[in-house]
């Protein structure tokens, strides 16, 4: 089995004298069309390292050129800043994912069924499980909500015909998942978290699951991984921007780089990791009990700028949004790790 609990972050190159501020993201996503979008950009080079027995990784990375004919006149699109929306406010009110009352449960393929730690409010014999199903990330509340919930995986003599139907304690459609990795936690236990966007896509939520083994954690990454890249690989209109994020983007880039309004971008929902969690996700709430509702994170890609994009609600449910703009000719590193189940990629600005 990989070693997935950490993955390396890159090394911040050097700036020559005279330029602007180096800027580094530390990103994740698990969309496999990120992937290959940037892997096939001239610029960046792609090379497979020696492989050892705990960890399966390709690094993907952009050398430093500092040739001056490759940059003519754009040399003035550089890196920059720009807040649209002023103060940054956290929203407070969670969106639903999913509505469990209208899934026919019965009809999900259940892929896998893991027990999570117990709960301090039950009893241990009474651990919530996560299942895994061909279309949902489910958690219940114990083994005997699995069985009703389930009826196809539940042995014969645990069947109780009659019974109502549980409520899940949460549902998370597939399509909707944009990254599952590691938990960062300080906590002793073996977690994952899993990210997803709203149906607007102007809000992310997260949840932390913490299991009673690594290789129980190990199982369920695996399986949701696959899930999710199933569901990309079937329908490639579920990874599209919802028309709310498109209209910001759009215009974003109508403003950036007016000359080239009319060129298609590439939107990808990412994750933020390490020092840019902090700046951008305040609350500190146990999000192993209950989703904690995020901003939503996208990068994107245009002819001569990228953009990071923060999309969030105000007081009035509307969404605002801020952005920093980065000139593709200041780019100076791109580093991906594809490690298992931890997928995530650096990009380093002068």
């Amino acid at each position: 089995m990989a070693d997935i609990a950490s993955s390396p972050t890159s090394t911040l190159a050097s700036s020559p004298a005279g330029s602007d501020a180096d800027w580094k993201f530390s990103l994740h996503s698990i969309t496999s069309k990120t992937r290959r979008s940037l892997s096939n950009r001239e610029p960046i080079v792609l090379s497979s390292g020696p492989r050892s027995r705990s960890s399966h990784s390709r690094k993907l990375s952009k050398p430093r050129n500092l040739s001056t004919s490759s940059i003519g006149a754009l040399t003035h699109r550089g890196s920059g800043i720009s807040d649209d929306s002023g103060q940054f406010l956290t929203p407070d009110v969670p969106s639903r994912a999913a509505s469990p009352s209208s899934i026919d449960w019965q009809s999900q393929k259940v892929e896998a069924v893991t027990p999570l730690e117990s709960d301090t409010q039950f009893l241990r014999t009474k651990s919530p499980f996560l299942v895994v199903t061909s279309q949902y990330l489910v958690r219940v509340k114990s083994r005997s909500d699995v069985c009703k919930l389930f009826p196809s995986i539940a042995d014969k003599d645990a069947a109780e015909p009659g019974t109502s139907v549980p409520e899940p304690l949460l549902v998370v459609p597939l399509s909707a998942i944009v990254a599952v990795f590691v938990a960062e936690s300080t906590r002793p236990s073996f977690g994952i978290e899993v990210w997803w966007k709203s149906p607007s896509g102007t809000s992310f939520q997260q949840a932390t699951f913490f299991f009673n083994l690594p290789r129980e954690r190990d199982q369920q990454m695996h399986h949701i991984s696959r899930g999710v890249r199933a569901g990309q690989h079937n329908d490639g209109e579920t990874t599209a921007p919802s028309p709310e994020v498109l209209k910001i983007v759009d215009s974003i880039h109508q403003v950036e780089e007016p000359g080239f309004a009319h060129r298609k971008l590439e939107v990808f929902p990412v994750v933020p990791r390490a020092s840019m969690r902090k700046e951008y996700i305040k609350k500190a709430e146990d999000t192993s009990k209950k989703p904690q509702e995020t901003p939503s994170f996208y990068l994107v890609v245009g002819t001569y700028l990228c953009y990071f994009v923060v999309i969030h609600q105000n007081k009035s449910g509307e969404p605002v949004h801020q952005h920093k703009t980065f000139g593709l000719v200041t780019l100076e590193k791109f580093r991906g790790d594809w490690v298992v189940h931890e997928e995530r990629f650096n990009i380093s600005f002068r």
